[in-house]
Parts: C-alpha cells; structure tokens; sequence
C-alpha cells in the first residue's frame, strides 16, 4: 500500500468518524428541546383507517364490532370520503394533513 491510498483511507476514516458525531450531537441537541405546539401540530394528520367503521359502506364490518360500530357512528354519524377533509377540520381542530386510503 503506498501513501497516497493509506492518506485517503485515514482521511475518511476520520471524515466518517467527525460526520457521524456531529449527526449524533445535531439529534441529541434536536431531541432535548421540547416541541411547540405548532410544531407537533405539523407532524400530525388524519387517517382514514381508524374510522373507516364511520363511512358508508356496503361492507359489513365484524360482526363482533356491530355494537362498537353503532356506538361510533351515532357519536360521529356517517360520513363519506368527500366528508373527511370536513369531518377532520370539526373533530380534529389544527391537523391539517390527511392521510386517505383507497380501499374505502
């Protein structure tokens, strides 16, 4: 091996070893600080999934949850996907961000 490889092989050696350590301090330093409430508010959207037993549907969803399904539709009614941007603004004040799965 001649000087030059052995000079970049220490060169990134400690290169990868500086850069590693300072993304390790950017999240420590990142994490310590607490969030505003803009800022957890930004990393929040609704999804679809959970309350799909809300939305009108031919499927019949469990016959084990009937009782669960009523209950939450007579909370929140019956919505449709054209509802949801509506039905998350009302139930969900700040989220702004939806997640919409297709399978509904």
């Amino acid at each position: 091996m001649n000087q030059t490889s052995a000079d970049r092989r220490s060169f990134l050696k400690n290169a990868g070893a500086l850069g590693g350590s300072l993304y390790l301090a950017a999240g420590a330093q990142a994490a310590a600080r607490p969030l505003t409430q803009k800022e957890k508010l930004d990393r929040i959207a609704s999804n679809t999934w959970p309350i799909r037993y809300l939305f009108k549907s031919r499927a019949n969803w469990g016959s084990g949850s009937a009782q669960k399904v009523q209950e939450m539709k007579k909370k929140y009614g019956e919505i449709t996907m054209l509802d949801f941007p509506t039905f998350t603004k009302e139930t969900f004040p700040g989220v702004t961000r939806m997640d919409l799965f297709s399978g509904l």
